[in-house]
């Protein structure tokens, strides 16, 4: 028999926690979407904990919702577990320890529009982030909205320091 506080298994949290970023910066509630799908706000809960597996046919169904492809729900998933000490030994075991028997491509050496967006500690699924993201997309004048992009490309300190070696 299973046991019932079994830690959820990591692309199930992983899925989940990319459903609720897309649908927080989408503006939609769980009951927006699971009426949707024909499911409870509890059932969404579930989903976006990893509490609940979400089958093909239900990923599919929100991606269509969602406006986005099957895939999203796993991109970057491997930076991802790579950083969560929860899963080190599952991160151990099935990823890093088969790394060089696959492609570049399988290794996630190939360009992804996701890449550091879930990885490590920086702060995408915190509401600040996904309020401001929203934010940004609700600005429908399309010159505020490049100006308030170029301020903030000026205020990253990276970027700052890249344009600096840049110039010379």
């Amino acid at each position: 028999m299973a046991e019932e506080n079994k830690a959820p298994h990591p692309v199930d949290k992983y899925v989940g926690m990319r459903l609720r970023s897309l649908r927080t910066i989408l503006g939609l509630s769980q009951e927006d979407i699971g009426k949707k799908v024909g499911i409870t706000f509890q059932q969404t809960q579930k989903y976006e904990r990893g509490k609940n597996r979400i089958g093909s046919s239900r990923l599919w169904e929100f991606s269509q919702i969602l406006g986005c492809s099957t895939s999203y729900f796993f991109d970057n998933f491997e930076n991802w577990l790579e950083n969560q000490p929860e899963y080190a030994e599952y991160f151990q075991k099935n990823i890093k320890d088969s790394a060089n028997q696959r492609s570049a491509f399988a290794k996630g050496q190939a360009y992804s529009m996701h890449d550091g967006i879930f990885s490590g500690n920086n702060g995408i699924t915190q509401k600040e982030t996904l309020g401001l993201v929203k934010a940004y997309y609700g600005i429908s004048d399309k010159k505020t909205r490049k100006c308030i992009h170029s301020l903030i490309v000026s205020l990253d300190s990276k970027k700052g320091n890249e344009n600096k070696d840049n110039s010379n």
